[in-house]
């Protein structure tokens, strides 16, 4: 038997008849998302650094290195800030599938 993963579930409602579930994985690399933890938004493990705000900072024009610095108190690396696009892009894709379904 296949174990399942752990996922949380966003549902937003797009009006009476159709809503959308994102599935969000509870851990995917470096990235996790804990309810304990900045109310289970997805994060660096071991850090409060949201990739939100990794996301944020790269869309404030700064770089990967940039973004490596301005958090260098929570020990993140390059290779955190990938991970945190790539789970972006990752989730973006579920979106674009599932909105296929429904349309």
């Amino acid at each position: 038997m296949m174990a399942q993963k752990k996922v949380v579930k966003i549902e937003k409602k797009i009006d009476a008849s159709k809503k959308i579930v994102v599935k969000i994985p509870l851990r995917r690399g470096c990235i996790e998302a804990n309810p304990d933890y900045l109310f289970g938004t997805p994060r660096i493990r071991g850090t409060r650094i949201g990739v939100y705000d990794i996301l944020y900072e790269l869309a404030q024009g700064k770089s990967v290195r940039q973004v490596v610095r301005r958090f260098e108190l929570s020990n993140i690396t390059e290779k955190d800030v990938l991970a945190a696009i790539r789970y972006a892009a990752e989730i973006l894709e579920e979106i674009r599938i599932i909105k296929k379904e429904y349309w």
